[in-house]
């Protein structure tokens, strides 16, 4: 039954009401004072509360203003019943919904149930938005979870961080794993909220050992597991009535073969999405083990550990889709309703179903950008680098926001300097770091603001200058283009200017708590200008604003050409292909080049597979190209057609030589980390020593 408290010392208005409720399935509780009001709520479940406005001896003004935080705190709706004559219409901004006199039957309860109704609405989305965001909460765990996991080849502790793991994300009151390192090292971990009392710790090394014998065909002693405790709080002790808990059991495994147990009690009942992440983390838990067994067994494990990070990106993507899915189906609801089409929405429901729009909105790009980390930490975010002019991509993301930025009150100005050389970027990753620090300006940026951008060029002993960032060990371009991004909202303290771009990381405030974020935006934007060998600073002042700098370096042929070769090394270390690289040199006789001649009849496969570069070096021209993933019996025949090709035409045309043609394998880890260092070496035209490889 539905509980209505009626705020109103006046007999008429309580006759209505009761009257017009004689036969529905309402509760009505009558509160004569501003006190009974405050204690029939405090002592009754209510459902809506009923403020007569023609009260005398009430001020209702005062205390729907009282209650206001109390009722949107019990989900309780609230409706005012407002005069045939004139009311101070600020009282309605207080209130739900109003019901207009002479009361109308039919109005009041459609009013009642319409508040009903609405109220049930928010609750489901409440809790839809309480789960999207407690899995977003577990995802983020999860993918701590499994960061640490694959930084450590021990195998007691890869335990230990499951079960922290387990812990953080499901709010354990009690977790226990016994593990078989050995035939005589087998271990019990038990991390508990309170410490243990003796008599659970016997019965938990008895429940382990009952389980582990059910799936090992070993025999183990109660005196041969050692134990090792964990506790978070002194105050309290856990006893045998843990064992009435809701639990979750699971083995642990490794190549189908059983390694441990885990179980984990919980005083509240799992969810089926408890289920799903302690299932996961388990599971996950398997890879890392394996590859601590097999660290033990032999030296090289480094493939094995990126195996590890390609399937850490991969249950990202995973468990980010599982997000996304929801994600869309909420929204869709959510614009549905908006349009009216489920029926007429008042503002109060259209300004809660926008909340609930912009969280939403929120959570998705929150997803993305956990996907965008994930594939820059396993190397597999792809780049399109092409020559460009700045000003484009500059242009384009400033005309993208300017309506935003209108909406918000908020002016952006663009100052670019024409003259400038093109650099060689992915445009669309350049969209992506100028539209973060563009749009985080306008959220951070009060009304009537400004946000300026500005391109210009910068030397590099401008950037040597700055101690933002230390550049001992980066070899820079001589210019930079440089682009600002500088607005006059709140600004960050100098003391935080690090944390900015840390994962995660958000500057507490009170501005920043309101436009929310994953903290992920600057942390994937500082990722993807180290990719393109450029930087990215600030500088800021609180309360006069902050501005974000880029840096992108002007390159030269030859730069370009070893960006390339870089990136297609770490691709190939990724995907297990080759790398086949062939260095000729030659000195220039009578104005003849060979490589020229090379070049025009084809002698060696042209720019279709190879990338090329040609450096001239005093009297000396150098011609540097490789190839990704070239099959090895394609390689040696051409290595073998360009060396006749040079022995027959090195009489008529320049002294030509091949400096250095091998094929290069993901294993030959040495090797293809010295190439860029061999190609330092050629740039430079020294050919004392001839490295021929084929």
């Amino acid at each position: 039954m539905t509980n209505i408290i009626l705020v109103t010392d006046n007999k008429k208005t309580v006759n209505e009401v009761e009257k017009i409720l004689e036969n529905a399935s309402f509760s009505l509780i009558i509160a004569e004072t501003d006190l009974s009001a405050e204690e029939s709520i405090k002592e009754e479940t209510a459902d809506i509360i009923l403020y007569d406005a023609e009260a005398v001896n009430i001020d209702i003004l005062s205390l729907i203003r009282k209650l206001k935080l109390s009722l949107q705190t019990k989900d309780i709706r609230s409706i005012l019943l407002i005069p045939e004559k004139s009311i101070n219409y600020d009282i309605l901004k207080y209130v739900n919904s109003y019901i207009n006199r002479p009361l109308d039957k039919n109005l009041f309860l459609a009013t009642l149930n319409s508040n009903l109704q609405l109220r049930e609405t928010f609750r489901v989305l409440s809790k839809n938005n309480n789960d999207l965001a407690k899995s977003l909460y577990q995802l983020n765990v999860l993918y701590s979870t499994s960061t640490q996991l694959a930084g450590s080849l021990d195998k007691t502790n890869l335990i230990e961080i499951m079960t922290d793991g387990l812990e953080q994300s499901l709010s354990l009151s009690l977790c226990y794993a016994l593990i078989l390192n050995e035939a005589n090292d087998i271990k019990l971990i038990i991390k508990s909220l309170f410490p243990i009392s003796s008599r659970l710790e016997d019965a938990i090394k008895l429940r382990a050992l009952l389980n582990f014998k059910n799936l090992f065909s070993i025999n183990p002693a109660v005196e041969d597991i050692n134990v090792i405790k964990y506790n978070k709080d002194q105050f309290g002790e856990h006893d045998l009535n843990v064992f009435c808990y809701d639990n979750l059991f699971a083995p642990i495994n490794i190549n189908n073969k059983f390694y441990g147990i885990i179980e984990v009690f919980r005083e509240n009942d799992f969810a089926q999405d408890d289920t799903k992440c302690f299932t996961t983390l388990v599971k996950q838990v398997s890879l890392p083990l394996e590859s601590a067994i097999l660290y033990e067994e032999i030296k090289d494990t480094n493939i094995k550990l990126e195996k590890l990070e390609r399937l850490k990106s991969e249950f990202i993507s995973i468990v980010s889709h599982e997000l996304r899915t929801p994600l869309t189906s909420i929204n869709s609801a959510l614009d549905i309703i908006l349009k009216g089409t489920t029926g007429e929405i008042n503002d109060a429901m259209e300004k809660f179903l926008n909340l609930a729009k912009r969280n939403v909105t929120r959570l998705s790009a929150i997803i993305y950008d956990l996907l965008d980390l994930s594939k820059i930490e396993a190397g597999k975010m792809e780049f399109r680098f092409e020559k460009t002019n700045i000003n484009i991509p500059v242009e384009l993301v400033k005309n993208t926001l300017e309506s935003w930025a209108k909406e918000q009150s908020i002016t952006l100005k663009l100052n670019l300097d024409t003259s400038l050389d093109s650099v060689y970027i992915d445009t669309q990753r350049m969209e992506q770091v100028l539209t973060n620090l563009i749009s985080n300006a306008i959220k951070f940026t009060k009304e009537n603001g400004t946000v300026e951008i500005t391109t210009s060029r910068i030397s590099s002993k401008e950037l040597q200058n700055n101690s933002f960032f230390d550049i001992t060990n980066r070899k820079l371009s001589k210019e930079y283009v440089k682009i600002a991004v500088k607005d006059n909202g709140i600004g960050i303290a100098k003391e935080n200017w690090d944390k900015v771009f840390e994962q995660f990381k958000q500057i507490e405030n009170s501005l920043s708590r309101k436009v929310g974020g994953s903290g992920l935006g600057l942390p994937i934007a500082k990722r993807l200008m180290d990719a393109h060998k450029g930087f990215i600073w600030l500088d800021s002042e609180v309360e006069k604003g902050s501005t974000f700098y880029l840096a992108v370096p002007i390159m030269s042929d030859e730069e370009i050409f070893k960006l390339s070769l870089e990136q297609d090394i770490q691709k190939s270390k990724q995907e297990h292909t080759n790398i086949a690289l062939i260095s000729l040199s030659e000195k220039i006789v009578e104005g003849k080049s060979l490589i020229d001649k090379i070049l025009d009849e084809d002698a060696i496969r042209k720019t279709s597979m190879f990338k090329e570069y040609i450096y001239e070096n005093d009297d000396r021209r150098n011609y540097y190209l490789y190839t990704v993933d070239m099959d090895s019996f394609v390689y040696d025949f051409e290595i073998r057609k360009l060396k006749t090709y040079i022995e027959t035409n090195s009489q008529e045309y320049s002294e030509c030589d091949i400096l250095y043609s091998s094929v290069l394998y993901p294993q030959d880890g040495e090797e293809i980390e010295g190439l860029l260092e061999k190609v330092n070496t050629f740039s430079k035209g020294d050919i004392n020593e001839k490295n021929i490889n084929s």
